[in-house]
């Protein structure tokens, strides 16, 4: 599978989540099922896609996409992706949480 062009994807029906997301010049797709079981989410860099598990929560389920968002933002820093991990399971909690406390915050950083 080919990234595509910048484009947003439709939403799923049960969660709202995006199907795709729109990512520097990618859509990052964004599909059920995931190849580990004891996996909530994985990021397949190869193919520019999400894998999330539909059987978590909606609440587990915002926080495992933006953690597997911020594996993609890593990849394209140059960071080690042997250091992604630990970081990542460290503020993926707070950057959610600060978000949703702040949507005025938000609504400015989007503009």
């Amino acid at each position: 599978m080919v990234a595509k062009r910048t484009g947003r994807g439709s939403a799923s029906s049960a969660t709202g989540l995006p199907t795709g997301i729109a990512f520097l010049h990618l859509t990052i797709q964004v599909c059920e099922g995931v190849s580990d079981s004891d996996s909530l989410g994985e990021w397949d860099a190869r193919n520019a896609t999400i894998h999330y598990d539909p059987t978590q929560s909606l609440p587990v389920l915002r926080e495992t996409v933006l953690h597997e968002m911020l594996h993609c933002i890593f990849e394209h820093t140059g960071v080690d992706p042997e250091e992604h991990e630990q970081l990542i399971r460290s503020i993926s909690p707070l950057v959610l949480e600060t978000l949703r406390r702040n949507p005025e915050l938000v609504e400015w950083l989007v503009g």
